[in-house]
């Protein structure tokens, strides 16, 4: 059967018509294809964090609570340091008062006197010396005694919870009536410092050379 040339043009006119609709087809459907996914993209961005912000918070937190852990510590011991300093400072203290309050005796104010130093006394020391209170005062009014003392030097031997061992060194003025202004005198005394609800007390008191 014989095509003419008005048909052949018509035939090669479709063709290429059908060819040019397959390949814009094959086109949109490449795009389409290529085109993200924008709910999947945006369900990924709300479930996945970066690693490396994630690992530096987590970092930071863990130095901050290391530092705080620190301070606290450090804090303790400071306050824990000061009070036991304090301590040492009381009994030192409270072991050179009685020191020179027993060595400082005035015969025209004996009585009071005594009376000091028993208040800070306990124990054995404080009966032995109110036992002898009444004949030591009254040598000391018969014999115009004056006696003034002041610590050179003090300082803890030992402490064991609320006991203290103390060491007093002191230089001791003792005039009498009638005679002479003798050389002063250096003395050194151990004194045991015991933490009483009345404050702190000495309840034994020696010499050592």
């Amino acid at each position: 059967m014989a095509i003419d040339v008005a048909t052949a043009d018509a035939l090669e006119a479709a063709a290429a018509e059908t060819a040019d609709e397959v390949v814009t087809a094959d086109r949109d459907d490449a795009v389409v294809d290529c085109e993200p996914d924008a709910a999947t993209d945006a369900g990924r961005g709300e479930s996945e964090v970066p690693r490396g912000p994630r690992q530096a918070l987590a970092v930071s937190v863990a130095l901050v609570l290391a530092l705080a852990g620190l301070v606290g510590w450090s804090g303790h011991q400071l306050i824990h340091y000061r009070a036991e300093t304090h301590k040492r400072a009381q009994f030192v203290a409270a072991g050179e008062r009685e020191v020179v309050n027993l060595t400082t005796i005035d015969w025209q104010r004996a009585d009071a006197d005594v009376k000091r130093i028993l208040d800070g006394a306990m124990g054995r020391f404080f009966d032995d010396f109110q036992r002898r209170s009444a004949p030591f005062i009254e040598l000391v009014k018969q014999a115009q005694s004056k006696s003034v003392s002041s610590a050179t030097a003090a300082g803890l031997e030992s402490l064991d919870g609320d006991t203290a061992q103390v060491l007093v060194a002191v230089t001791v003025h003792t005039t009498l009536a009638g005679v002479a202004e003798p050389r002063p005198k250096s003395w050194r005394m151990r004194v045991a410092v015991q933490r009483t609800a009345q404050g702190d007390k000495v309840s034994n008191v020696e010499f050592v050379p």
